[in-house]
């Protein structure tokens, strides 16, 4: 009873104390511990980061891997076009209807499809010819891809003819070069036939 008499001060310094117990206790029973930094802990730490190394533009490396097949090529490539003229059927002939030439190497391209939507149906004479790299696989055909007419040329320079048959409008060139093979260049032409 005499607790209750003390003053109003000593009993709120008592509560706060038996307060500040508990709390200790309450601490040290949950294994928290509390400590000072040190000065190591108050530096940021820094980890090491690094960054990808920039992927390589494709267009950019198809380039130039293309302009090294280009070196490659039986002849330069400005001369393509008069050899093709000098070699296959030309714009010359009456009986010309059209024609393409190039080259084809594993960076280029080692296939190319070439196709003339105007060529009406009928009868037509297909002059292959090729240089370099090759065999030159020569698939002609109408425009929902069925086939009228194939060859496997070797890459020697000659002239080879495929007398094809069209039933409807439009005729497509598949060209290809085996990927393992030196690049090639080709002159194609086509020729209305009686």
């Amino acid at each position: 009873m005499d607790e209750l008499k003390k003053s109003p001060s000593r009993r709120i310094a008592t509560a706060a104390v038996g307060f500040g117990g508990a709390l200790a206790a309450l601490v040290a029973l949950s294994g928290c511990t509390t400590t000072a930094p040190s000065d190591a802990d108050d530096r940021p730490t820094l980890s090491e980061t690094r960054s990808p190394e920039p992927s390589p533009d494709p267009t950019a490396v198809a380039e130039a891997l293309a302009a090294e097949d280009a070196k490659s090529l039986p002849m330069p490539q400005d001369d393509i076009q008069d050899w093709a003229a000098r070699t296959v059927p030309n714009s010359d002939s009456e009986s010309y209807f059209a024609g393409f030439s190039g080259w084809l190497s594993e960076h280029s391209s080692p296939r190319l499809n070439n196709t003339v939507t105007t060529a009406p149906a009928g009868r037509y004479t297909v002059s292959i010819a090729c240089l370099g790299g090759g065999p030159l696989g020569v698939s002609v055909q109408q425009l929902d891809q069925s086939e009228v007419g194939a060859t496997l040329r070797p890459c020697d320079g000659t002239v080879q003819t495929i007398d094809i048959e069209t039933a409807s409008e439009g005729i497509s060139t598949v060209l290809t070069n085996p990927l393992t093979s030196d690049p090639a260049v080709f002159a194609v032409t086509f020729e209305t036939a009686p």
